[in-house]
């Protein structure tokens, strides 16, 4: 069988001009029907040839899942980005499915266990955070390493600084592992903490006020260490009063003689 090799496009864009050589005159012109574009879309298996720039389909396909993007590898190969699409597509789209399950995935720390947003949201959560505001922009990406493993990527910019932060996303196990420092702090969001009891109760004693206006004291423990309310009297203007616990023991001072109605005295 004759081999021939695709030159050029025709003007109108509908065929493509063919020659014996790769570098040779157009002796050939095919035309572009549906089967021919259906062809061109299919993904090229390896050892069916070159590709571009001395690459096999297989090279490009690994360069491509490896983070290389169609624009670089392109320019890199000296050809239209166009040429690199038929082999592009199976790759970007398991790139983005791969990223997809991971930012659905939550990510877990120890000693804080998992995280309580998935991680495209805990990032999002996180960010303005950290870096004291909105970012101006923001980019995910997916790898395949040399050990077959996946890395996704987070990009940001903002106020005039860049940062980035990596996971590793095991897909099988449905993990994910923060391969730094960044990553661990954006992945993820824990459980919102109350307040410390001792801030708290602080708070609440500076919005209380005595009888006298003036600020109320902790509260003071009593006989047996049982903690009871106390008041602070402004001297010579009030008589003490018992505290409540001497008032319940009996341990008070002196009781008041009771004053009924129409004599001096109590009776005994």
């Amino acid at each position: 069988m004759r081999e021939v090799h695709a030159v050029a496009v025709s003007e109108d864009g509908s065929a493509l001009l063919l020659a014996t050589t790769p570098d040779g005159s157009a002796t050939f012109r095919l035309g572009l029907d549906e089967r021919v574009r259906e062809a061109l879309r299919r993904p090229v298996t390896a050892g069916s040839g070159r590709a571009a720039g001395g690459a096999s389909p297989r090279e490009i396909q690994a360069r491509l899942r490896a983070g290389a993007e169609v624009a670089e590898l392109a320019a890199e190969f000296g050809v239209p980005e166009e040429r690199l699409e038929p082999y592009a597509a199976p790759v970007l789209t398991e790139r983005a499915r791969v990223l997809e399950d991971a930012l659905a995935a939550r990510m877990s720390r120890p000693q804080r266990g998992p995280s309580t947003l998935p991680l495209g949201a805990a990032v999002k959560s996180r960010l303005p955070e950290l870096i004291g505001g909105q970012p101006e922009a923001v980019e995910w990406s997916a790898r395949r390493t040399e050990a077959a493993t996946w890395v996704v990527r987070f990009r940001y910019a903002g106020d005039g600084a860049v940062g980035s932060a990596e996971w590793g996303w095991d897909r099988s196990a449905h993990s994910l592992i923060p391969l730094d420092a960044a990553a661990a702090e954006l992945g993820h969001v824990g459980l919102r903490r109350d307040r410390p009891a001792t801030a708290a109760a602080a708070t609440t004693a500076g919005r209380l006020s005595t009888d006298s206006g003036g600020p109320v004291r902790p509260d003071a423990p009593a006989t047996g260490g049982a903690e009871v309310p106390s008041r602070i009297a402004k001297a010579g203007r009030r008589a003490a009063v018992p505290a409540w616990a001497d008032v319940l023991l009996g341990v008070g001072g002196p009781a008041e003689p009771a004053v009924g109605p129409g004599s001096g005295s109590a009776t005994g």
